[in-house]
């Protein structure tokens, strides 16, 4: 199983300037994104890490479903349903109230089949250690269709937002951040905030930036 490394560098100039936003990192599924899956800040809530000069994420590519009935924008996402372990090629199908085991399938994503309307199909994603994150939630109501396919691909965002807490539903514009992903081939990438020239502004309107560094 693959474990994922972002390195994020941030100015030690943008640090001092005493922001409240918190450091943001959300990743694509099903085209879209919808949720803030870890996230760092100068003054973390309680479940962020605090952000210095030099800020290590992993995950693993080790996904799970479940249902829930947290939808909105800034709602904390609560699993409704049990949480079923889930890889590509698999459908998990809600039978009896609860999700069962996962088998195999005609499928190149993974699907969860047979969910209340009432519910949104999540995903999760493994952070290491056994813990899991929210990475996705199905904004849609679907009337005829029982089976949500749910594809998380290779494109992530950094962005920057005053937030409560991670793990939380948010409309999410890819123009307000920077998306990136790992090259070919590649587990580790590393990214920096700041100005142009490290801790040092061109101009006293000089805005900062995100500057991919390269690949070893």
């Amino acid at each position: 199983m693959a474990t994922y490394t972002l390195n994020i560098i941030i100015d030690d100039a943008m640090l001092a300037a005493g922001s409240s936003d918190s450091l943001c990192i959300a990743k694509k599924v099903n085209g879209s994104y919808n949720v803030i899956f870890q996230g760092a800040s100068p003054v973390p809530k309680p479940d962020q890490k605090l952000l210095v000069t030099n800020n290590t994420f992993e995950w693993e590519d080790d996904y799970q479903v479940f249902l829930t009935t947290s939808f909105g924008n800034g709602v904390f996402i609560h699993a409704s349903t049990n949480t079923v372990p889930i890889k590509f090629g698999e459908l998990v199908q809600f039978e009896k109230g609860v999700l069962q085991d996962a088998v195999g399938a005609a499928t190149s994503t993974f699907a969860v089949d047979g969910g209340p309307v009432q519910f949104h199909t999540a995903v999760q994603q493994s952070t290491g250690g056994g813990s899991f994150s929210t990475i996705y939630v199905d904004p849609h109501v679907h009337m005829g269709v029982s089976r949500i396919e749910l594809t998380p691909i290779n494109k992530y965002l950094l962005f920057w937002k005053e937030i409560q807490t991670t793990e939380a539903m948010l409309a999410i514009s890819t123009g307000a951040g920077h998306e990136w992903s790992f090259p070919t081939g590649k587990t580790e990438k590393t990214i920096r905030f700041g100005y142009a020239k490290p801790n040092q502004p061109s101009s006293a309107t000089e805005a900062p930036g995100w500057y991919d560094q390269k690949s070893s």
